[in-house]
């Protein structure tokens, strides 16, 4: 059932990338301008033209520019029924509002403002900051897709849901804090957001949906929460610089990660692990209790040279791009071993099994299909021991 969800969601996510490709042009391609560069909108102060172009507000008032905090004037509002007989407003759109960096009031005619309306802002081309009161719920979907000259939003502690492909394009978008309480990303939230080098999860994240991070070419390193559960089909796609992934979980949680096909793992782009700040390299000793290794878990860590699987584990999951693998060794009899696809681009060249040959024959043929593009020697218990610390001691070589 689980391999048919991920086959479904695969099916649904390319239809959507192809509409993309074939229906937009221009900067919702996600590619800067003619004359920009990757990286050049990360000061939110245009010192040449003396302009302020992201507020930071201490005590009501901006330490860059020293403008005092005033709410905008002008927007559009759609007022909505908000349940128990209540209502509340949402900003609808730009309104007759000229400024470029808008700050959202908490009240509008006397009814609080709770956020912001489906396709709010969708393309507009002038914002380059948006502030959203306290108390503030929600993010509509595409509310600032497009909005290519935004450098931040401040999202409060309130909000409680950002829509589908809800700043996708924001090009100059240079970094972004999710407050707590949030559980799902949602589709293409920050998708193309090419200048985006730093994010925040909360640790309340659940779920990272499909594209999410979609080419943030920028995004150097991010943080994963540990109550992560799942990250869908090319959540870190093109995701081209970045060089660390940290994980505020346990190796076994890691391991449960319940990953797409593609680019969901974002190790497979950075090629680096940390958990428990630890870089996950060497001999990696994989903990009793772990059973089943989702299939990109493990996935393109550049850094390890072996692993070693408890008796506890019965599906190893795939190994793909951990170009270093050498060896592994397994302390029981797993059921399944992966498909042929589990050890391309490793270097593996030797297996220890905790079974003799005859015994290994129900699992032996999984390990060599899915080794098949490696020149592997089998090395069974009736030949090899491993001492304490997880080391092979050979008694001597054999092929199967």
């Amino acid at each position: 059932m689980k391999y048919l969800k991920r086959m479904i969601n695969l099916s649904i996510a390319a239809v959507l990338l192809l509409s993309a490709l074939t229906g937009l042009t221009g900067c919702r391609t996600g590619l800067p301008a003619e004359g920009e560069t990757e990286r050049p909108f990360v000061s939110p102060y245009d010192e040449e033209k003396n302009t302020c172009l992201a507020h930071r507000f201490t005590d009501e008032v901006c330490q860059q520019c020293g403008v005092a905090f005033t709410p905008s004037k002008g927007l559009a509002y759609i007022l909505s029924e908000i349940g128990d007989g209540q209502s509340a407003y949402f900003v609808s759109g730009v309104g007759d509002c000229k400024d470029t960096q808008l700050i959202i009031p908490a009240t509008y005619e006397g009814l609080p403002v709770l956020g912001i309306y489906p396709r709010a802002f969708i393309e507009v081309k002038t914002l380059t900051y948006v502030h959203l009161p306290e108390g503030a719920t929600t993010i509509g979907e595409w509310a600032f897709q497009g909005c290519s000259k935004l450098r931040r939003v401040e999202i409060p502690s309130t909000v409680q849901h950002i829509g589908r492909e809800a700043f996708e394009d924001c090009l100059r978008l240079t970094e972004a804090v999710i407050p707590e309480g949030i559980t799902s990303l949602n589709e293409g939230t920050f998708q193309n957001c090419v200048n985006l080098s730093a994010i925040t999860l909360p640790t309340t994240l659940i779920e990272i949906h499909s594209s999410a991070f979609s080419g943030c070419r920028s995004l150097s390193e991010i943080t994963i929460p540990a109550g992560i559960q799942t990250i869908d089909s090319y959540a870190f796609a093109n995701c081209k610089g970045l060089t660390a992934v940290y994980y505020d979980g346990s190796l076994k949680d890691w391991c449960e990660i319940d990953f797409g096909l593609s680019f969901a793992n974002p190790v497979s782009m950075a090629g680096h692990l940390y958990i428990e700040g630890q870089p996950i390299k060497g001999v990696l000793t994989l903990p009793d209790g772990v059973v089943d290794i989702t299939r990109n878990a493990l996935e393109g860590l550049v850094d390890i040279t072996a692993v070693v699987f408890p008796e506890s584990v019965e599906n190893t999951g795939s190994f793909q791009g951990c170009v270093n693998l050498e060896y592994l060794l397994f302390k029981g009899s797993p059921t399944y071993t992966g498909d042929t696809y589990s050890f391309v681009n490793t270097q593996l060249a030797h297996v220890y099994l905790s079974d003799t040959k005859d015994q290994a024959r129900p699992y032996i043929a999984y390990l060599a299909s899915a080794c098949k593009e490696n020149n592997i020697e089998f090395h069974y218990s009736d030949e090899w021991a491993y001492d304490e610390g997880g080391v092979p001691q050979l008694k001597q070589t054999s092929n199967p």
